[in-house]
């Protein structure tokens, strides 16, 4: 989603005053079992966000979105955090995420390929150098993979009175 502010306020045009509404969405970073950030080196998770910056995505958006809503003058605004596992390795300590772990094992490396070509695509890189960045970061999916994470925020706010 690449116009945020314009869709929360074709959300907040629908509700009646002080009702509620929710949004929630990713932050795309990713952390160990420590909670430390371990991305920051991931050349290929650097040119995606970049470029996806440009093209005017958010990838911070999960945290952002309560930014967007108090700009809108939304009240009430709260935020909920959860942590979404690689795998299922976090079932012992949150057994409400093992679907989710389970749906990511399956499918985070092909969906990441297809999101990354699709976003770096028609920009300076070529399909050579677009390869190499889907190959590094399947390479840091998979060398991290049993104790990776990444946040889904969930916003909850109301249309003011």
């Amino acid at each position: 989603m690449d116009e945020w502010v314009r869709y929360m306020n074709v959300v907040a045009s629908l509700l009646k005053p002080g009702a509620a509404c929710e949004f929630g969405d990713y932050v795309h970073r990713y952390y160990n079992a420590r909670d430390e950030p371990i991305d920051e080196d991931w050349q290929s998770l650097q040119v995606f966000k970049a470029v996806a910056k440009r093209k005017g995505f958010d990838m911070d958006c999960g945290n952002t979105i309560a930014d967007y809503a108090h700009d809108l003058k939304f009240t009430d605004i709260k935020q909920h955090h959860f942590k979404i596992p690689a795998t299922r390795w976090m079932v012992d300590t949150n057994p409400e995420t093992f679907r989710m772990g389970y749906n990511n094992e399956l499918t985070e490396s092909l969906l990441h390929q297809n999101v990354m070509k699709r976003m770096l695509q028609g920009t300076e890189y070529g399909d050579e150098e677009i390869k190499i960045f889907q190959d590094e970061f399947i390479g840091k999916l998979e060398a991290t993979r049993h104790e990776r994470y990444f946040p889904f925020v969930v916003t909850t706010a109301r249309k003011p009175q």
